[in-house]
């Protein structure tokens, strides 16, 4: 299982005239390629009909808008990369947590990730990026100074469960320590993932870990980008990057809850 799931993300090589088809949990990908063009059409199911990297015969789409490229005949392997979402994700915990006042909890975030299309040596060619998971989008912060982000359909979980690792989805570790006076009560967490590379090991993706200090409701919390990837399980190498260059601390808001009067 473990040899299986690590080839998704292998580099593979396509002679003219071949299509192939690869699937990455909800998302299945065809490529085609010609003496001169890339040919990319893409399906998505709903996540919960998905069952893994499924190796059964689908035929290609007849309804599908078929995207074109220009490519040079040297341009014979491709490769699917993950990279995070282009937005920031907001995730609820599983349930009402709350961290109690110079106390910390680690939360583990499944985030679905984004699929990379590109072609040619080292990768060198970016054809196309396309969600393993469509998911919403919701505002996070005020009117001035809050952001579009995504809604994760998912719920943060104190515990990392591995019977439920998916292809398609990195665990992301978020450390909240609360150094406020009060207990922390949260509803909803904003992660910067354009911030995080995706890292495989034998059963799932993993992040950095993001570490989260809050300081007060009414205070920016001191986020911090851990080098590296989490020491959870081994780690078989890094297979993409973050979408901006590495910020390893920054001031934002990252939480959204219910203060009490008496704690603001």
């Amino acid at each position: 299982m473990a040899e299986r799931f690590i080839d998704i993300w292998r580099p593979t090589r396509i002679a003219v005239n071949q299509a192939m088809r690869g699937r990455i949990g909800p998302l299945t990908l065809w490529l085609r390629r010609t003496p001169l063009e890339w040919h990319l059409a893409a399906r998505r199911a709903a996540e919960e009909d998905a069952a893994g990297n499924s190796n059964s015969d689908e035929a290609e789409p007849q309804a599908a808008t078929w995207l074109r490229w220009t490519a040079g005949d040297e341009a014979s392997i491709f490769r699917f990369l993950p990279a995070m979402p282009d937005r920031p994700v907001v995730v609820r915990p599983e349930a009402r947590l709350a961290v109690p006042p110079n106390r910390q909890e680690v939360l583990f975030v499944s985030i679905p990730v984004w699929v990379r299309i590109t072609v040619g040596a080292d990768s060198a060619l970016l054809l196309r990026e396309e969600p393993t998971v469509e998911m919403s989008p919701t505002w996070f912060g005020d009117r001035v100074s809050g952001e579009l982000c995504y809604a994760l359909r998912t719920r943060a979980r104190c515990t990392i469960v591995q019977a439920e690792a998916r292809e398609h989805r990195a665990v992301c570790p978020v450390r909240v320590q609360n150094a406020w006076s009060a207990p922390l009560e949260f509803e909803r967490l904003c992660i910067q993932v354009a911030d995080l590379s995706v890292y495989s090991a034998a059963t799932q993706l993993w992040t950095n870990e993001v570490r989260v200090t809050f300081r007060g409701p009414h205070e920016p919390s001191q986020v911090d980008i851990a080098d590296g990837a989490p020491a959870i399980e081994p780690i078989t190498g890094i297979l993409g990057g973050p979408r901006t260059p590495m910020t390893r601390s920054m001031l934002r808001r990252s939480f959204a809850g219910l203060w009490a009067a008496d704690h603001s």
